[in-house]
């Protein structure tokens, strides 16, 4: 093991090379994916937090995951011969996973399964949901435009009222709060649920608020524009306003997270409170 995993990372570091730069460049502008610098803070709590004792190496590496890592690169290498971007970011989290089940127990395993997933929930992998959610958020929000009695038109991801013309741009999708928002439950849940259901029913909720919130804010920037004659500065810079408004999903996510805490803890206490009598008995 001491030569081969020296070699698997070298074969990372070269094969996967445009991915990793392209992630820390996106990390550091202001967009979708700036949560990215935290995300490795949060994966390296995880780990830790997994206890160090639990990593066992094997003696030998594992073939059938060997095979997997080097298809991984095979496919990587090719993607990145012929630009095919969100391929070869996608199989570099892949990559990662099959190099960890290579070289690590099969018992250790279940560790990875949370940090490979926050690191792809910061990977920019997800643009091709993009035109999908600025589309759902033109109909949703000149639907609610409509109905306050705001005369509206809907065209590609452009809503006009009279006063001006608002474009629903990349940023405004709402693909940011949803990666967040589903970063906080996974680090939630792995640090206080045990329940998959509690997970699903959290994930659920996080999803739901974090499109919800970018539609108020997109909603909230018509109504200003149409009562300011396009003239307030917060619609040149309303960066700040999502992220103001989406302090409150963040925090009915970790009330409601607590909640389900608290159901897990009752749920526990009345099996071990049923076992008692059945051992007494």
């Amino acid at each position: 093991m001491g030569v081969i995993i020296p070699i698997l990372l070298v074969l990372i570091a070269v094969v996967f090379s445009p991915a990793v730069l392209y992630s820390i460049e996106v990390w550091m502008d202001d967009g979708t994916y700036s949560h990215g610098l935290l995300s490795l803070l949060i994966i390296i709590y995880v780990l830790i937090k997994s206890k160090a004792s639990a990593f066992y190496l094997r003696d030998k590496p594992s073939l059938m995951w060997l095979v997997s890592f080097l298809a991984c690169v095979f496919i990587g290498k090719l993607s990145d011969i012929y630009l095919v971007e969100l391929v070869h970011r996608s199989i570099f989290i892949l990559a990662l996973l099959c190099f960890a089940f290579t070289i690590f127990e099969d018992k250790c395993h279940k560790y990875f399964i949370v940090p490979m997933f926050i690191l792809a929930l910061a990977s920019p992998i997800w643009g091709l949901s993009i035109p999908i959610l600025q589309y759902i958020a033109v109909l949703i929000v000149g639907f609610g435009t409509e109905l306050s009695g705001i005369e509206v038109l809907l065209q590609d991801i452009y809503i006009t009222i009279p006063v001006g013309t608002f474009k629903v741009a990349n940023g405004c999708s709402g693909l940011r709060y949803f990666l967040v928002a589903l970063t906080v439950v996974v680090l939630f849940s792995f640090k206080f649920l045990k329940e998959r259901q509690s997970w699903i029913k959290l994930a659920a909720l996080a999803i739901a608020l974090s499109f919800i919130t970018n539609w108020i804010r997109i909603g909230y920037l018509v109504y200003i524009g149409h009562v300011s004659n396009m003239l307030d500065p917060m619609i040149e810079d309303h960066n700040t306003l999502g992220w103001i408004i989406f302090m409150v999903p963040i925090f009915l996510i970790y009330k409601y997270g607590y909640k389900l805490l608290d159901s897990e803890i009752a749920e526990n206490r009345s099996i071990k409170a049923q076992n008692s009598k059945e051992i007494c008995s």
